[in-house]
């Protein structure tokens, strides 16, 4: 807004001479030269550049370091001593033997085995055989001339008649003998002669048993120190903090810019000259 005023009350005040050495303001605007190259008809306005800001982080002191110091009590450690009572002893005990009567037999002869051969059974069968198998075989016959066959055909001017005759085969009994039952040994088993005799065995010999008794402690609780008292020191590193604020790193420049000149109207009375009110933070972000 203070911008478009500006350029409102600076296209007023600039001359339609292209002669004029220097541009005059009336309204107490700053001073600079004319645009160097203008056209008859050209106007101008007096425009600043925006300011431009960054962003800068600093590290702020939120507390500074800081010396303190404490007391450590010493430290005790509780232990526990043995005290002898008694000491360790051995008593022997002796455990007399442990026999017991049993019956045992005795072998006076013992068991064998006697073998004993049996003989094969064998027997006679009689076998069919084939001795010649079936075949047949051509015959040839005379019949005579001109002699009837028999089977109403009259016999061929030789008298000679070839026939193939089939005979069965010719079997023949054979007799031989087969095992039906191999010969063989068998064991016939002798049973041992034996007697019965009772006799004293030792089930557990005698022995010693020697017994342990340890020693009898009792505990007696003391304090050992494990640390003395002493006195630490400890330094508190100063905190600090981040912290981000805006500078003006640049813009603010005065330059010319063109704008379109209205000659039909007459020309605003000079208006009073702005103050100059510094930008604040605000205005700036």
């Amino acid at each position: 807004m203070r911008l478009l005023t500006l350029i409102s009350l600076l296209g007023a005040a600039v001359l339609a001479t292209p002669s004029t050495a220097q541009v005059q303001c009336t309204n107490g605007c700053a001073q600079m030269p004319p645009p160097p190259v203008a056209r008859p008809g050209q106007c101008f306005a007096q425009v600043r550049s925006p300011i431009v800001y960054e962003t800068v982080t600093d590290s702020v002191l939120v507390r500074p370091a800081q010396h303190q110091t404490r007391t450590i009590p010493a430290c005790y450690q509780p232990e526990i001593h043995h005290e002898l009572v008694s000491p360790e002893r051995t008593e022997r005990h002796v455990i007399p033997a442990v026999t017991r009567e049993v019956v045992e037999t005795q072998v006076l002869r013992p068991a064998s085995v006697r073998y004993e051969d049996i003989p094969a059974v064998l027997e006679t069968v009689n076998d069919r055989v084939m001795v010649r198998p079936a075949h047949s075989e051509w015959q040839t016959k005379y019949v005579g001339c001109c002699q009837n066959t028999g089977d109403g055909y009259a016999s061929p001017p030789t008298g000679i008649i070839t026939c193939l005759v089939e005979y069965p085969a010719e079997y023949q009994t054979v007799q031989r003998t087969v095992e039906r039952r191999a010969a063989r040994r068998i064991e016939i088993p002798i049973p041992a002669e034996t007697r019965q005799v009772v006799r004293t065995v030792i089930v557990q010999p005698e022995r010693v048993i020697e017994t342990r008794i340890p020693a009898v402690y009792r505990d007696v609780e003391t304090r050992r120190m494990v640390s003395p008292e002493r006195v630490e020191a400890i330094d508190i590193p100063a905190v600090y903090e981040t912290r981000q604020h805006q500078r003006v790193v640049g813009g603010g420049q005065l330059s010319w810019k063109e704008i379109t000149c209205q000659t039909s109207q007459p020309a605003p009375p000079p208006a009073p000259a702005p103050r100059h009110v510094p930008e604040t933070d605000g205005e700036r972000g």
